[in-house]
Parts: C-alpha cells; sequence; structure tokens
C-alpha cells in the first residue's frame, strides 16, 4: 500500500520540486497527505475497496505527473476540457513516440492499484483502530473548530459572521482542489459547470441573428468574414478535403462557380 500511496503522491512531489513557496507545501503535500488518512480512516476494515477506489486516480497519475512536470503546474477544469475534446490522432501528435510508452505505463499502475487492492483483501490489512479514531477525530474536529474561530473572530452581525465560515470553506476548497488526488473532483466539477454554461449560452445564440443578407450574383461585389477557432485545424475542413461539412457555404459557393463556368 505504500507504494501505492508514493504513485498518488507523486505529481505533487513533481509540483513541490518546481515551487517550494510555503502555499505548495500545504496545497501539494500536507493537505493530500491529511485526506488520504481520512480516506482509509474511513473504509476502516476494507482498506482494499479504498485501493480499489483509488485505481482510477492511480491510472490518471502519470499523466498529472507529465503535464506538472512540463508545465509546472497541476491540471484544471480547462486541461480536462481540452482531454474530453481531444481525439486519438491529436493524443498521437502530442506525445509522438512517447505515446506507446505512455499507454503502457498506464495499464501497469492500473494494474498494480488491482493488485494492491487484491493483496490488502487477502491480508485483511486495515489502519490500527486507535489511529483511525484519532484521524476521524481530527476529521470532524477541524472543519469545526475552523467555523467556530472565524464566527467567534468576526465583526458584526451573526449572519455576517456566518459569511466568514464561507469564506473559509472555500479557501479550503481551493487548497483541495490544487492538490492530487482528490483535487481531481473539484476540476471536474468545475468542468462540468463551464460545460452546461457553454451549451446554454450556445442555445441562446442559435436564435440570434445579425440582419446580414447575401447576394448571390456572382458580379456583385461580395463581404466575407472568416471566423478562425482556436482549435480549428487545417485537417478539419472541408475546404481541404475533410469528408464533413464543416465549410458549406465555401462547397455551395465553388459548386455555383463550376457551373456557371
Amino acid at each position: 500500500m505504500t507504494t501505492l500511496l508514493a504513485l498518488l503522491m507523486l505529481p505533487n512531489l513533481v509540483w513541490l520540486w518546481h515551487d517550494h513557496s510555503l502555499p505548495v507545501w500545504v496545497e501539494a503535500i500536507i493537505m493530500p497527505a491529511i485526506l488520504l488518512l481520512v480516506f482509509f480512516a474511513i473504509f476502516g476494515k476494507v482498506a482494499w475497496l479504498g485501493c480499489l477506489l483509488l485505481a482510477p486516480l492511480v491510472l490518471l497519475a502519470p499523466m498529472e505527473t507529465y503535464f506538472i512536470a512540463l508545465y509546472h503546474h497541476p491540471t484544471s477544469s480547462e486541461a480536462i476540457a481540452t482531454a474530453v475534446a481531444t481525439n486519438p490522432a491529436e493524443i498521437r501528435e502530442y506525445f509522438g513516440h512517447a505515446v506507446w510508452p505512455m499507454g503502457l505505463i498506464f495499464l501497469l499502475t492500473f494494474a498494480f492499484a488491482l493488485w494492491t487492492a487484491w493483496l490488502c483483501y487477502r491480508h485483511k490489512s486495515c489502519m490500527p483502530k486507535r489511529l483511525r479514531a484519532w484521524v476521524l477525530t481530527l476529521a470532524i474536529a477541524t472543519p469545526l473548530a475552523s467555523a467556530g474561530v472565524a464566527i467567534a473572530t468576526g465583526h458584526g452581525k451573526l449572519a455576517k459572521r456566518a459569511g466568514n465560515v464561507m469564506t473559509v470553506g472555500s479557501l479550503l476548497g481551493r487548497t483541495v482542489a490544487l492538490g492530487y488526488p482528490f483535487g481531481v473532483f473539484p476540476r471536474i466539477a468545475k468542468y462540468r459547470s463551464e460545460w452546461i454554461a457553454m451549451r446554454a449560452d450556445a442555445q441562446r445564440l442559435m436564435s440570434y441573428r445579425f440582419g446580414a443578407t447575401r447576394d448571390t450574383r456572382i458580379e456583385k461585389r461580395q463581404v466575407y468574414v472568416l471566423v478562425i477557432g482556436e482549435s480549428s485545424r487545417r485537417s478539419h475542413w472541408q475546404l481541404f478535403g475533410y469528408q464533413r461539412a464543416t465549410t458549406p457555404s465555401w462547397s455551395t459557393h465553388s459548386t455555383s462557380c463550376r457551373s456557371r463556368a
């Protein structure tokens, strides 16, 4: 199990290697270590189940480590959105010859997580009862104490002091969101909310019209506005031979020109 925990902490250690500041110590080492202790304290005698649930995060640990080693910062909701929208061809272009070793590493780490879970089940591994009690007590008492301090040291009415508790909770949430492995869940939640907001905006824009008109006479002077998206690829344009109708206006115009000729 120690090796499994080391794999989960590897992205944080790489991040700390590039940034030794105090906030990074808290976000990359202290908070993830505490959360892992609480996680296995919750599962108690069924530590194997905890290992099994962590297996997908062990699988993603090499990718997170690679990202941090390259950009010196953890992934974000934007990075998750990019990964979701990426196709296999883009993955091969990004990793190059390293794509197959990376795939092998993913399989090995996932298999190792499953093997660790099986060993824990076989040997009935569990956290010592006294340590588990201390960890769970601190996990419950610390947020309550923080909330009490925020209310006691605040100014104004009780409702305003209660707002300080939300501020403390938001600060703790941001601290958790940057570490690995549990920071993945807030990032996914943020990506999901941004995706829903984007789809809602796109739905509203579908009914929007600029009021522009088009004169189809070929001899008439035409004005065209070319909009190029940030992630637009030449290989995905019908203009350059892509099979889908991604530039239908160009297709219609070219057909019209050929027919007139």
